[in-house]
């Protein structure tokens, strides 16, 4: 049965099945999104990141969510927008956190 992404495991393993070049080249896909960001804040045990509406922006957002799932099962990476914005919120269990973070620029936040 598979998990509902809205929903963080909370017993899930912290670790990611992407090799080290994978893992990099997914790192830069996230900074180039983040760089167009209007905001980027904690939240809970993860973060909000706001972008102005933009349909080919939601659009990789939501294909970043998808392959984040695949290889991070124990994120939860949500996008919705509206007319005005778009919202991704990133969270998973507690000891994700700082990860969380530091994939949207906030590692000093901790």
């Amino acid at each position: 049965m598979a998990r509902d992404p809205a929903e963080p495991a909370s017993s899930a393993v912290i670790a990611c099945s992407l090799s080290a070049r994978d893992a990099a080249e997914r790192e830069q896909w996230l900074a180039r999104l983040i760089a167009h960001a209007t905001s980027v804040a904690t939240s809970g045990s993860g973060a909000t990141v706001t972008f102005a509406a933009d349909p080919a922006l939601e659009r990789e957002l939501r294909a970043l969510a998808n392959a984040e799932a695949e290889c991070c099962p124990f994120l939860a990476i949500t996008v919705r927008g509206d007319s005005d914005r778009l919202v991704m919120t990133l969270d998973g269990p507690p000891d994700a956190r700082s990860l969380i973070l530091e994939m949207v620029g906030l590692a000093d936040e901790r």
